[in-house]
């Protein structure tokens, strides 16, 4: 079950937030885990602390979603998934540039430039966060026309080609948000948990399918978010209201 925590001060639904973590450890129960963007963890920690006395460790945590990713890892398997470091990324993306260079025709020039390979790099990224895998890249460069259609085409090349040089390296080329996500879906850690979700402003595509892939496995979230109102309101929250769209999309879908 989804439940959205809506207010126009941040600090005041931050609060309300922990007092309902407190109140179910109050009330003995456990399994609480309270999830925030990794820059506010130690601060949650210690207002968690504060709120909820020394006994509070025994019935809830502070976890980003990159440290979530270890707990679920840790129970259900993965742990022993070697990560590539920043160094064998580059290596491996250079390796999968120089497999497809002849075909090539926007990006053929810059690719033999180490600060080229980091742009690429951080931009599959960004598309594997927001769940854009080559098919779908290729699809929309056949709806684009000129030198935009072009480079998608050749991001989807390039995508597939480092998938392949992670692969035949023994290496995971999904980010590690993407191997929770999978690990959710067919795990049972979900069943019981109560997650409660504060400090994002927004959510991006993988986040979201972690969050789906929890409802699903039968956690109740709650997500805190500064709205002044979800149906309309000031322009300064647009931001959140999409993102309560979105986390009413995850809910419908995974309830189906």
């Amino acid at each position: 079950m989804l439940t959205l925590l809506c207010g126009a001060d941040r600090l005041a639904t931050s609060a309300a937030l922990l007092c309902a973590v407190c109140a179910r450890a109050e009330a003995g129960k456990g399994g609480n885990i309270l999830i925030v963007p990794e820059q506010y963890s130690h601060e949650t920690e210690r207002a968690l602390c504060r709120a909820g006395g020394d006994t509070i460790s025994r019935f809830a945590e502070v976890l980003s979603f990159s440290r979530l990713a270890s707990r679920v890892f840790s129970i259900e398997g993965g742990s022993a998934c070697e990560e590539t470091d920043a160094g064998g990324r580059l290596l491996l993306m250079a390796l999968a540039v120089e497999q497809v260079r002849p075909r090539l025709k926007l990006f053929g020039a810059s690719t033999s430039r180490p600060e080229f390979l980091l742009q690429l790099l951080d931009t599959l990224e960004e598309f594997r966060a927001y769940c854009l895998r080559p098919e779908l890249l290729r699809a929309a460069s056949e709806k684009l026309s000129g030198a935009l259609a072009v480079k998608t085409e050749e991001f989807a090349l390039l995508m597939e080609s480092y998938d392949a040089a992670c692969a035949n390296a023994g290496q995971d080329p999904s980010s590690r948000l993407t191997r929770l996500a999978a690990a959710l879906e067919t795990g049972t850690f979900a069943a019981g948990r109560q997650l409660y979700l504060d400090g994002f402003t927004d959510l991006n595509g993988v986040e979201l399918e972690i969050l789906t892939q929890l409802l699903a496995g039968g956690a109740e979230v709650t997500v805190a978010l500064s709205c002044d109102s979800p149906a309309g309101g000031a322009q300064i929250f647009d931001v959140a209201r999409d993102t309560i769209r979105s986390l009413q999309r995850a809910a419908r879908h995974s309830s189906q």
